[in-house]
Protein backbone atom coordinates (compact mmCIF):
# COMPACT_ATOMS: atom_id res chain seq x y z
CA UNK A 1 0.00 0.00 0.00
CA UNK A 2 0.81 3.59 -0.07
CA UNK A 3 2.82 3.04 3.11
CA UNK A 4 5.05 0.35 1.95
CA UNK A 5 2.70 -2.79 3.88
CA UNK A 6 1.42 -5.70 3.04
CA UNK A 7 -0.62 -8.50 3.86
CA UNK A 8 -1.02 -12.39 2.66
CA UNK A 9 -2.28 -15.33 3.35
CA UNK A 10 0.01 -18.67 3.48
CA UNK A 11 -1.76 -21.92 3.19
CA UNK A 12 0.50 -24.40 4.50
CA UNK A 13 1.25 -27.66 2.41
CA UNK A 14 0.10 -30.94 3.79
CA UNK A 15 3.43 -32.55 3.01
CA UNK A 16 5.36 -30.60 5.18
CA UNK A 17 7.33 -32.23 8.04
CA UNK A 18 5.78 -32.16 11.19
CA UNK A 19 7.06 -30.87 13.52
CA UNK A 20 9.06 -28.17 11.54
CA UNK A 21 10.15 -24.91 11.04
CA UNK A 22 9.32 -23.00 8.11
CA UNK A 23 10.87 -20.22 6.59
CA UNK A 24 8.70 -17.55 4.39
CA UNK A 25 10.45 -14.99 2.40
CA UNK A 26 9.40 -12.18 0.72
CA UNK A 27 11.34 -10.34 -2.66
CA UNK A 28 11.08 -7.53 -4.59
CA UNK A 29 9.97 -8.93 -8.29
CA UNK A 30 13.27 -8.19 -10.96
CA UNK A 31 10.89 -6.96 -13.79
CA UNK A 32 11.93 -9.76 -15.88
CA UNK A 33 9.22 -12.45 -16.63
CA UNK A 34 9.79 -15.99 -14.48
CA UNK A 35 12.88 -13.96 -12.28
CA UNK A 36 12.65 -13.22 -8.60
CA UNK A 37 15.19 -10.68 -6.89
CA UNK A 38 16.65 -11.32 -3.66
CA UNK A 39 14.86 -11.31 -0.55
CA UNK A 40 14.68 -8.79 1.64
CA UNK A 41 12.30 -9.32 4.15
CA UNK A 42 12.41 -13.34 5.74
CA UNK A 43 9.89 -14.86 9.10
CA UNK A 44 9.86 -17.83 10.34
CA UNK A 45 7.03 -20.20 11.82
CA UNK A 46 6.74 -23.23 13.85
CA UNK A 47 4.60 -26.42 12.54
CA UNK A 48 3.63 -27.89 15.72
CA UNK A 49 2.93 -31.39 16.03
CA UNK A 50 -0.89 -32.48 17.05
CA UNK A 51 -1.16 -32.01 21.23
CA UNK A 52 -4.84 -32.30 23.39
CA UNK A 53 -4.78 -31.58 26.87
CA UNK A 54 -7.81 -32.25 29.05
CA UNK A 55 -8.75 -29.62 32.17
CA UNK A 56 -9.10 -30.99 34.56
CA UNK A 57 -7.40 -34.47 34.21
CA UNK A 58 -9.17 -36.52 36.24
CA UNK A 59 -12.68 -36.87 37.76
CA UNK A 60 -15.40 -38.91 38.05
CA UNK A 61 -17.91 -40.97 35.58
CA UNK A 62 -20.69 -38.21 35.00
CA UNK A 63 -18.06 -35.20 35.35
CA UNK A 64 -17.48 -32.66 32.64
CA UNK A 65 -14.17 -32.23 31.10
CA UNK A 66 -12.64 -29.30 29.02
CA UNK A 67 -10.49 -30.94 25.84
CA UNK A 68 -8.34 -28.83 23.68
CA UNK A 69 -6.32 -30.07 20.86
CA UNK A 70 -4.13 -27.75 18.66
CA UNK A 71 -1.96 -28.51 15.70
CA UNK A 72 -4.75 -30.43 13.82
CA UNK A 73 -5.25 -29.89 9.87
CA UNK A 74 -7.53 -26.44 9.70
CA UNK A 75 -11.50 -26.44 9.31
CA UNK A 76 -11.29 -30.51 9.20
CA UNK A 77 -14.61 -32.76 11.04
CA UNK A 78 -13.34 -34.17 14.56
CA UNK A 79 -14.05 -38.17 13.58
CA UNK A 80 -14.06 -39.57 16.88
CA UNK A 81 -12.94 -38.72 20.62
CA UNK A 82 -12.52 -41.73 22.69
CA UNK A 83 -11.82 -43.17 26.09
CA UNK A 84 -10.03 -46.43 26.83
CA UNK A 85 -6.77 -47.87 26.74
CA UNK A 86 -5.50 -47.85 23.25
CA UNK A 87 -7.12 -46.44 20.68
CA UNK A 88 -10.07 -48.44 19.22
CA UNK A 89 -12.71 -46.59 17.81
CA UNK A 90 -16.08 -47.16 17.46
CA UNK A 91 -15.56 -46.56 13.12
CA UNK A 92 -13.63 -49.85 13.58
CA UNK A 93 -10.21 -47.80 12.94
CA UNK A 94 -6.98 -49.19 14.41
CA UNK A 95 -5.21 -46.12 15.21
CA UNK A 96 -2.66 -46.87 17.54
CA UNK A 97 -2.15 -50.41 16.66
CA UNK A 98 -3.34 -51.93 20.05
CA UNK A 99 -7.32 -53.57 19.26
CA UNK A 100 -8.79 -52.37 22.82
CA UNK A 101 -12.46 -50.44 22.97
CA UNK A 102 -11.98 -46.96 23.57
CA UNK A 103 -15.82 -45.53 24.63
CA UNK A 104 -16.73 -42.88 22.11
CA UNK A 105 -17.43 -39.58 24.24
CA UNK A 106 -17.49 -37.39 21.27
CA UNK A 107 -21.43 -36.34 21.89
CA UNK A 108 -21.55 -33.51 19.14
CA UNK A 109 -22.82 -33.86 15.46
CA UNK A 110 -20.62 -31.91 13.93
CA UNK A 111 -17.58 -30.93 15.51
CA UNK A 112 -14.57 -29.39 13.29
CA UNK A 113 -11.52 -27.58 13.91
CA UNK A 114 -10.85 -23.64 13.78
CA UNK A 115 -8.73 -21.84 11.13
CA UNK A 116 -5.42 -22.34 13.23
CA UNK A 117 -5.80 -26.63 13.48
CA UNK A 118 -7.52 -26.03 17.27
CA UNK A 119 -10.44 -27.01 18.83
CA UNK A 120 -11.86 -26.78 22.64
CA UNK A 121 -14.90 -28.65 23.86
CA UNK A 122 -16.69 -30.47 26.58
CA UNK A 123 -16.56 -33.70 26.78
CA UNK A 124 -18.67 -36.13 30.00
CA UNK A 125 -16.81 -39.10 31.70
CA UNK A 126 -18.75 -42.53 30.62
CA UNK A 127 -18.74 -45.19 33.41
CA UNK A 128 -15.49 -46.41 33.95
CA UNK A 129 -13.72 -48.09 36.53
CA UNK A 130 -11.30 -45.97 38.34
CA UNK A 131 -7.83 -45.74 36.53
CA UNK A 132 -6.18 -43.61 34.15
CA UNK A 133 -7.10 -43.74 30.25
CA UNK A 134 -6.00 -42.35 27.35
CA UNK A 135 -8.28 -39.97 25.60
CA UNK A 136 -7.46 -40.11 21.78
CA UNK A 137 -9.04 -37.50 19.38
CA UNK A 138 -9.07 -38.12 15.75
CA UNK A 139 -9.50 -35.85 13.31
CA UNK A 140 -10.42 -36.49 9.15
CA UNK A 141 -11.08 -39.21 7.14
CA UNK A 142 -10.30 -43.00 8.08
CA UNK A 143 -7.17 -43.00 5.50
CA UNK A 144 -5.69 -39.60 6.18
CA UNK A 145 -6.12 -39.28 10.31
CA UNK A 146 -4.44 -37.25 12.46
CA UNK A 147 -4.00 -38.60 16.52
CA UNK A 148 -3.22 -36.98 19.59
CA UNK A 149 -3.47 -38.38 23.02
CA UNK A 150 -3.84 -37.17 26.26
CA UNK A 151 -4.32 -38.87 30.00
CA UNK A 152 -7.87 -38.59 31.95
CA UNK A 153 -7.12 -39.99 36.00
CA UNK A 154 -10.71 -41.48 36.23
CA UNK A 155 -11.46 -40.75 40.00
CA UNK A 156 -12.95 -43.86 42.71
CA UNK A 157 -16.64 -43.93 44.01
CA UNK A 158 -18.22 -44.15 47.41
CA UNK A 159 -19.46 -47.86 46.58
CA UNK A 160 -22.81 -49.00 48.46
CA UNK A 161 -21.44 -52.46 49.09
CA UNK A 162 -24.25 -55.39 47.98
CA UNK A 163 -23.25 -59.34 47.17
CA UNK A 164 -22.99 -60.15 43.28
CA UNK A 165 -23.65 -63.80 42.07
CA UNK A 166 -22.18 -64.91 38.89
CA UNK A 167 -23.07 -68.33 37.44
CA UNK A 168 -20.77 -69.55 36.18
CA UNK A 169 -18.23 -66.64 37.01
CA UNK A 170 -16.01 -68.21 34.08
CA UNK A 171 -16.54 -68.19 30.40
CA UNK A 172 -15.90 -67.06 27.01
CA UNK A 173 -16.99 -63.97 24.81
CA UNK A 174 -20.66 -64.85 23.46
CA UNK A 175 -21.28 -67.11 26.50
CA UNK A 176 -24.24 -66.51 28.73
CA UNK A 177 -24.18 -65.40 32.76
CA UNK A 178 -26.65 -65.40 35.56
CA UNK A 179 -26.03 -62.29 37.14
CA UNK A 180 -27.34 -62.16 40.38
CA UNK A 181 -27.31 -59.18 43.33
CA UNK A 182 -28.47 -58.91 46.31
CA UNK A 183 -28.48 -56.43 49.53
CA UNK A 184 -28.77 -53.80 47.45
CA UNK A 185 -31.08 -50.40 47.41
CA UNK A 186 -34.93 -51.71 46.59
CA UNK A 187 -36.75 -50.40 44.05
CA UNK A 188 -34.12 -48.77 41.97
CA UNK A 189 -33.34 -48.40 38.43
CA UNK A 190 -30.10 -49.73 37.17
CA UNK A 191 -28.48 -47.36 34.83
CA UNK A 192 -25.49 -49.16 33.82
CA UNK A 193 -23.78 -52.96 34.14
CA UNK A 194 -20.77 -52.35 32.95
CA UNK A 195 -17.42 -55.39 32.45
CA UNK A 196 -14.61 -53.75 31.87
CA UNK A 197 -15.14 -50.60 29.72
CA UNK A 198 -18.37 -51.88 27.97
CA UNK A 199 -21.55 -51.24 29.25
CA UNK A 200 -23.74 -54.48 28.60
CA UNK A 201 -26.78 -53.31 30.12
CA UNK A 202 -27.70 -52.06 26.03
CA UNK A 203 -30.75 -49.65 27.20
CA UNK A 204 -33.04 -52.68 28.64
CA UNK A 205 -34.83 -51.62 31.71
CA UNK A 206 -33.89 -53.31 34.74
CA UNK A 207 -35.10 -52.48 38.52
CA UNK A 208 -33.99 -53.42 41.57
CA UNK A 209 -37.18 -55.45 43.10
CA UNK A 210 -38.79 -54.67 47.22
CA UNK A 211 -36.34 -57.05 48.86
CA UNK A 212 -33.45 -54.84 47.17
CA UNK A 213 -32.81 -58.07 44.34
CA UNK A 214 -32.08 -58.46 40.63
CA UNK A 215 -31.91 -61.44 38.65
CA UNK A 216 -31.06 -61.45 34.70
CA UNK A 217 -28.83 -62.83 32.63
CA UNK A 218 -25.51 -60.66 30.38
CA UNK A 219 -23.70 -61.71 27.37
CA UNK A 220 -20.14 -62.04 28.07
CA UNK A 221 -18.65 -59.16 25.12
CA UNK A 222 -15.72 -59.66 23.00
CA UNK A 223 -13.15 -59.22 25.30
CA UNK A 224 -9.31 -60.75 25.79
CA UNK A 225 -8.83 -62.99 27.73
CA UNK A 226 -8.88 -62.00 31.74
CA UNK A 227 -10.52 -61.28 34.82
CA UNK A 228 -12.56 -57.96 35.06
CA UNK A 229 -14.79 -56.40 37.40
CA UNK A 230 -18.68 -56.73 36.64
CA UNK A 231 -20.17 -53.41 38.21
CA UNK A 232 -23.65 -52.56 38.69
CA UNK A 233 -24.67 -48.91 38.32
CA UNK A 234 -27.47 -47.13 39.69
CA UNK A 235 -28.62 -43.36 39.14
CA UNK A 236 -27.47 -40.53 36.30
CA UNK A 237 -24.65 -40.57 34.45
CA UNK A 238 -24.51 -43.30 35.76
CA UNK A 239 -24.07 -42.58 39.79
CA UNK A 240 -22.93 -45.17 42.43
CA UNK A 241 -22.11 -48.71 42.25
CA UNK A 242 -23.53 -50.86 44.14
CA UNK A 243 -22.55 -54.29 43.64
CA UNK A 244 -18.96 -55.33 41.95
CA UNK A 245 -17.71 -58.95 40.80
CA UNK A 246 -15.35 -60.63 39.17
CA UNK A 247 -15.83 -62.64 35.76
CA UNK A 248 -12.67 -64.72 34.14
CA UNK A 249 -12.53 -64.60 30.57
CA UNK A 250 -11.09 -67.12 28.56
CA UNK A 251 -9.27 -70.45 29.29
CA UNK A 252 -7.38 -68.93 32.41
CA UNK A 253 -6.37 -71.82 35.44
Amino acid sequence: DTNGNFTVEHRVSRSVAVPSTQQVSAAYHSGRTGEVGEPVLTASFEIHAATSEITPDYGQPGDEVQLSAMGMPANTRVSAITIGIGGYDVLGVDVLGVDVLGVDVLGVPELRTYRNGAFTTTVTIPPLPSDTYSVVVKVGAATNLTVAVASLTVASYSITTGAMELTPDRGFPGDEVRLSVMDVPANTEISAITIGVFDILHGRELRTDQRGALTTRIIIPDLDYGTYSVIVWVGSSPGQIIAVGYLAVGDLP
